[in-house]
């Protein structure tokens, strides 16, 4: 069973709330693909469309609160390499996507 995030969800306005109520200047992040529902270690079973919003909700927030945003790659223990390296892939460029046009990851 696949899971898709929200955009009204509850961690988006917990995300949103940390970000207001903490002066954070710079957000670190690990942009995991092991949440994939193809992931053998991943049990929140998100799909590839799920992990592109979740980038976008994470790039969105941290324009929004004009928070510099620095995102390192981790996880990702799929059988099939090349499907977990355009994972990887989609998160860097869902998230310079989201620099050059912030509208566009507006969720």
């Amino acid at each position: 069973m696949s899971s898709t995030i929200p955009i009204t969800s509850r961690p988006r306005r917990r995300a949103a709330a940390f970000l207001t109520t903490n002066m954070a200047w710079l957000w670190m992040r690990q942009a995991g693909g092991d949440t994939h529902i193809d992931d053998r270690l991943g049990r929140l079973a998100l799909t590839d469309q799920s992990l592109v919003a979740r980038d976008n909700l994470v790039a969105w927030l941290a324009l929004e609160a004009g928070i510099a945003l620095a995102s390192t790659l981790g996880g990702g223990y799929g059988t099939d390499r090349m499907a977990v390296a355009r994972r990887h892939a989609h998160a860097i460029i869902t998230l310079a996507g989201a620099v050059r046009c912030p509208s566009d990851a507006r969720p």
